[in-house]
């Protein structure tokens, strides 16, 4: 493993990722960026901090973007951070959700982010230790009418999280979810006051 701090941030190009992935930045740490367009901010990012920066674009859903993410790390030596960040799924109330949009949005919001764990993990694990943290949403605990996809999925990775925790903890390795209430992004603006 390197010297070097690496962290990984999953939706990296705006709001709550793009934020962190700077701050992360501004402590030094070398960043592999995800999202669906993350050149924009990883050019940013370099040419304002000292920092190596990999940009892996695509979906975290997507078996290849997760591989490429894992391989960008441990190109510069292996992460000791992750932030898993993404967008939101359709906004639909919960009897007009197909089956499609269900298997869909649980491959972007429960199934893509395990998947970077489980790529990121070993790495952390060869190190000795690690930080986990995964931005989900207060409507964990409060649900609001109409995006019954957001409510239950981000329960579900919350969960999944827990139990990640539990098995890593001994590994040196700390996993927290992180519940943040409303936010001035993109993303709430589309969903209004429920």
């Amino acid at each position: 493993m390197t010297e070097r701090k690496v962290a990984v941030v999953t939706g990296a190009s705006t709001g709550m990722g793009r934020a962190t992935a700077e701050r992360l930045a501004s402590k030094g740490y070398d960043l592999v960026l995800s999202s669906r367009q993350p050149e924009h901010a990883a050019e940013e990012i370099r040419s304002g901090f000292d920092v190596r920066v990999e940009a892996v674009a695509g979906s975290i859903a997507d078996t290849a973007v997760a591989e490429a993410i894992t391989g960008a790390a441990g190109q510069m030596g292996g992460a000791q951070a992750l932030l898993l960040n993404h967008g939101g799924p359709p906004v639909r109330a919960a009897m007009a959700i197909t089956d499609e949009e269900w298997a869909s949005a649980f491959e972007m919001m429960v199934k893509g982010p395990m998947r970077v764990m489980r790529g990121i993990v070993p790495q952390m694990q060869q190190a000795g230790a690690g930080r986990i943290l995964a931005i989900s949403s207060f409507t964990v605990k409060s649900p609001w009418g109409g995006i019954g996809l957001s409510n239950s999925l981000r329960a579900a990775l919350v969960n999944a999280l827990k139990t990640a925790a539990l098995e890593l903890g001994p590994d040196g390795i700390l996993v927290n979810a992180l519940g943040p209430g409303y936010v001035e992004t993109r993303a709430p603006k589309s969903v209004g006051s429920r």
